[in-house]
């Protein structure tokens, strides 16, 4: 099959405008993947040793670099909390009594003000420090802090 390096080598094209639309720095390995197997080709290699080189050094290389930008501290290990979700586990202050039978309640965490209700029986009073446990809605729900 003397025609398959210009199959390598529109799918490499392929993977390469993926890659420029995307900008997830996945395809471009793909992209690599494939102009090493038109390399294979076109020394005459099989079709099932270039497919198969071509999946396998895809997937290397993408696993290197992925393992590589983590060790870089580039790439997060584990999910970071942005946002409203950055709150929880923070402590905050009753500004306005937040009562579990009414659903109503206000408190200040960082500055900002949150309304607020809490999972248990009792009310919490104007001035009581308060840990934030989730986020349910727009509504922090707190505890009270100790």
């Amino acid at each position: 099959m003397d025609y398959m390096w210009i199959i390598w080598l529109v799918l490499a094209a392929a993977f390469l405008i993926v890659e420029m639309i995307t900008i997830a720095l996945i395809s471009v390995w793909f992209t690599a993947g494939s102009l090493i197997a038109l390399i294979a080709s076109l020394l005459g290699m099989s079709l099932p040793g270039q497919v198969a080189l071509m999946l396998v050094s895809s997937i290397v290389l993408l696993t290197a670099f992925v393992l590589l930008r983590r060790k870089m501290g580039i790439l997060p290990s584990q999910k970071q909390a942005t946002n409203a979700d950055a709150l929880i586990g923070k402590q905050g202050e009753v500004i306005q009594r937040v009562d579990p039978v009414e659903n109503i309640g206000q408190v200040q965490v960082n500055g900002q003000i949150w309304s607020a209700r809490t999972d248990g029986s009792q009310a919490i009073e104007v001035g009581t420090a308060v840990k934030i446990t989730e986020l349910r809605g727009v509504k922090l729900v707190v505890v009270p802090f100790g």
